[in-house]
């Protein structure tokens, strides 16, 4: 049985992978869009789905990019939190993975 992991590299979405490999064939999901660390989450999520021999593709969402404009802040607190909120990302990712799935 297949199963689908959002793998963006850190370390929730790696025990998530860890867990289901256990049981499922996997496929990773990582997202680019347009977030400052597009980059070292892409390689980072590549690396894991190597170590765990898991298909693993990468889908770029462009649109979500304008809203990604504002530099990441170099302490995070509530405010700054605020600034670099991509509202309901997590919604289209686990939308876009949904309809992968079907």
């Amino acid at each position: 049985m297949k199963c689908i992991v959002l793998l963006s590299g850190g370390l929730d979405s790696l025990v998530c992978l860890a867990v289901a490999h256990q049981k499922y064939d996997i496929l990773a999901l990582t997202f680019d869009y347009g977030q400052p660390s597009a980059e070292r989450e892409i390689k980072a999520s590549s690396e894991i789905a190597e170590h765990y021999g898991c298909e693993h593709v990468i889908l770029k969402i462009d649109f979500l990019k304008p809203m990604q404009d504002i530099p990441v802040p170099e302490k995070l607190d509530e405010e700054s939190a605020r600034a670099v909120w991509v509202p309901a990302r997590n919604l289209v990712m686990l939308s876009i993975a949904s309809s992968i799935a079907e």
